[in-house]
């Protein structure tokens, strides 16, 4: 929903207030980054000590959330020196107010995630995101601009603290005590060093682009990443709310916890990898079609980044190993060398313009992949020749796909069809060929998967 509603509203707003936006959002992440201090994490491998614990979190994050906004006002006018644009000031002063919208949010959703309580969750989200999108496209085709999309993230997140809190039954009880905060300063700590790392790495080129080359060229770069890595990070998320507590509970079982993953990891990459090989298949199409002529410099970022996704599929499910094993040192130390293979990449390519970028980011993430493989897939007793396996039918299938895709394509052009029709068959080629592509080569595997899944369902029920 959140990438629909980008979409539509890059129809009405110009790859400069996506510039400016992205310039604004990467500070207000940073912030974020010490409101949250690993709050989730920690309420989980804590769970059973957790009511003073989570009241103590909550005062904690109203406190970060106040100090951050404050900070933030302050320093707004350096940042809009720094990036040679005083539309930033107002900007961040406004965006800024989610430090104080979401902080009472995060211990009661890390709580319903903790008790697995996902539908209610998911039901609060959907709706809230539905409302915020309305908005931020009614604001932008009424000509707020770049204004919009701060409505709309504002918005979404002040109205799903309003419902979280409606739905939650936890609340705060007493005050917050510092001894049963200082006990867990050390997972704070690394749960807070890990994401500042990983913050670095997915925001320097953000930095790089809009200090070095232009909002436009940032704004080109920043929805590109909307349309590939955006979607393949939501989705990761999602399936990390799901697989941590899982893994986390099974940690005493290895066979247990090795079968979860496996079934996890391919039935993850079956539902994303072809839809990010399709994105780069019909990118040349679709791009200009739906989000008009002045984005159509960003078609080769897309081609670019979808591998990109592809990577990060796979690491995101890895990401989860870590800390479900309690190896949170390792998960920090992990996380530092990432930082510095990313950071190096995005400074030697800076010289090669947009693309560049994206063929470093490339290039880094494929050094990463194997790095990570190899630390956390031993600890479920996977090589990462098993790891890769897991992948194979998705793989294979996706890439055979996107071949018969792009010779779809070729066709329409042939045949001179309207645009239209050219994508569509090129979708329904997709759309058809993939399922029939991996039932006919990964049958086995393939049924052997829905066995599981339906095993799973069952007993669930």
């Amino acid at each position: 929903m959140q990438l629909l509603c980008m979409i539509v509203m890059a129809r009405f707003l110009s790859p400069a207030d996506f510039g400016a936006y992205a310039i604004v959002m990467m500070f207000i992440n940073f912030a974020l980054i010490f409101g949250s201090a690993g709050v989730s994490q920690i309420l989980i491998m804590k769970r059973d000590d957790s009511a003073q614990l989570a009241t103590s979190l909550f005062y904690l994050n109203l406190v970060f959330g106040a100090l951050a906004y404050l900070l933030l006002l302050l320093i707004s006018p350096l940042i809009a020196e720094l990036f040679d644009n005083a539309e930033l000031v107002p900007l961040l002063n406004i965006a800024g107010l989610v430090f104080l919208v979401q902080a009472p949010l995060l211990v009661q959703r890390s709580i319903m995630e903790r008790d697995l309580k996902f539908e209610a969750l998911v039901k609060a989200e959907t709706v809230t995101i539905l409302i915020a999108t309305c908005l931020g496209i009614g604001c932008a085709f009424m000509g707020f601009g770049v204004y919009s999309l701060l409505v709309f993230n504002l918005s979404a997140i002040g109205l799903l603290t309003a419902a979280i809190w409606l739905i939650c039954d936890w609340r705060p009880v007493g005050m917050a005590s510092l001894p049963v905060l200082r006990e867990t300063m050390g997972l704070v700590l690394h749960f807070t060093g890990f994401t500042l790392l990983n913050f670095l790495t997915r925001h320097c080129d953000v930095f790089l682009i809009g200090k070095l080359m232009s909002s436009s060229a940032l704004g080109l770069y920043s929805m590109a990443y909307r349309l590939t890595i955006y979607p393949v990070q939501a989705f990761s998320q999602i399936v990390h709310r799901v697989a941590y507590p899982t893994l986390s509970s099974l940690r005493d079982d290895p066979a247990s916890a090795r079968a979860f993953y496996l079934r996890s990891l391919q039935g993850i990459t079956l539902l994303v990898f072809p839809a990010l090989v399709g994105m780069a298949c019909i990118a040349e199409l679709i791009v200009p079609m739906v989000l008009g002529s002045q984005w159509i410099d960003m078609v080769v970022v897309v081609q670019i980044l979808v591998w990109v996704g592809l990577l990060q599929v796979v690491t995101a499910t890895v990401g989860t190993i870590l800390p479900a094993m309690e190896k949170t040192r390792l998960m920090l130390n992990i996380g530092a060398v990432n930082t510095l293979v990313i950071v190096l990449a995005f400074a030697l390519a800076v010289p090669y313009g947009v693309s560049g970028m994206a063929t470093a980011y490339l290039l880094a993430n494929l050094v990463m992949f194997f790095i990570q493989a190899r630390v956390a897939w031993p600890l479920l007793g996977l090589s990462v020749g098993e790891g890769l396996k897991a992948t194979s039918p998705a793989l294979i299938g996706s890439l055979l796909m996107g071949g018969l895709v792009i010779g779809a394509g070729a066709a329409y052009r042939a045949l001179d069809l309207h645009e239209i029709g050219g994508l569509a068959l090129q979708i329904l080629v997709g759309a058809v060929s993939y399922p029939l592509l991996v039932w006919l080569f990964f049958k086995e595997s393939s049924v052997a998967l829905l066995a599981e899944l339906r095993h799973g369902v069952g007993a669930s029920d």
